[in-house]
């Protein structure tokens, strides 16, 4: 959901920015709404030969999951700016070939957020990770297969069901595989 030009900030944290704004109802009356504006993100499927670079990551508080390399796009930061500097930083990966895949703009009907997905191809080792002072990161490769199988893991339920569709699609899934692998 956009947030209108009008809407008074009234939150703003280090993730969300929460605003209100006066609307005026159906029957004349106004009442105060709210959205929530989100730092939009990036995820990146990166590949090595016919491999895809996922990671084991745990963070204080949240735990350990399978995930793909992704965070934040830093202000003033474009999305594929964003997406080169996490696949470094998380992986010491840099990739030569870059394709945005699709973005997605997550179903939440009072957030503003969107998210990049990415594919980095032909990855190669430049340099020792750099992680953040909460993250633990393991490097794993895996097949396409086994990201097809990511069920409970941390994606973004828009691209769980973006890989999800392509799994019994074998057009769909063959032009990915091409994208992931050239």
């Amino acid at each position: 959901m956009p947030i209108p030009k009008m809407a008074k900030l009234v939150f703003k944290g280090d993730t969300f920015e929460v605003y209100q704004w006066k609307q005026r109802l159906y029957d004349g009356s106004h009442a105060t709404f709210e959205g929530i504006r989100r730092t939009y993100t990036v995820q990146v499927i990166p590949t090595v030969g016919r491999r895809i670079v996922a990671l084991r990551e745990e963070q204080p508080g949240v735990g350990s999951w399978n995930g793909l390399v992704g965070g934040r796009i830093d202000p003033g930061e474009r999305p594929l700016e964003a997406a080169k500097r996490e696949l470094l930083e998380e992986t010491g990966l840099s990739a030569r070939k870059w394709f945005l895949v699709k973005t997605f703009h997550p179903k939440f009907s009072q957030i503003d957020w969107k998210v990049y997905l990415y594919v980095a191809q032909r990855c190669t080792k430049v340099a020792e990770q750099h992680l953040d002072a909460g993250e633990r990161i393991s490097v794993r490769h895996i097949t396409l297969r086994q990201l097809l199988g990511f069920k409970g893991e941390r994606i973004g339920a828009d691209i769980k069901l973006y890989l999800l569709s392509m799994k019994n699609d074998m057009g769909r899934l063959k032009g990915f595989e091409k994208k992931l692998f050239g």
